[in-house]
């Protein structure tokens, strides 16, 4: 009998959690037909992590990434994944622009900068 690997992922947010928060005096405002309307900032945070689901149960990721959505604009777009080796783990920066939203789809444009660490990662950027 042929033993199956199974990679289970806990998500530790439900899909995505996120929290709306007032805007100061100032910030910026969407307007439709004349009427303004504030934008509120969406604060989002995902966490996960793998494991095997066989013996031994090791854990094979974890992955940490916080954003804000600032009307049409991201930024900070912040995060973290290494896979449980200890040799290699990643982070990024980065920020961004919705360029699109559509009724059931949002088309999303970000800048990423990305630094690798750990012994297997010789300094990649």
């Amino acid at each position: 009998m042929r033993k199956h690997r199974i990679t289970a992922a806990l998500i530790l947010t439900c899909p995505l959690l996120s929290i709306a928060q007032n805007l100061p005096a100032g910030e910026s405002h969407a307007s439709v037909a004349g009427t303004v309307i504030s934008v509120p900032t969406v604060s989002v945070l995902i966490a996960r992590t793998g494991f095997r689901a066989d013996a031994p149960h090791a854990s094979t990721y974890h992955f940490v990434e916080f954003l804000q959505s600032r009307g049409k604009w991201i930024y900070p777009d912040l995060g973290y994944i290494d896979f449980s080796h200890g040799n290699y783990r990643e982070f990024f920066l980065g920020a961004g622009r919705t360029i699109w939203t559509g009724k059931s789809a949002t088309l999303v444009e970000e800048l990423y900068f990305d630094q690798a660490i750990g012994p297997a990662a010789k300094s990649a950027r």
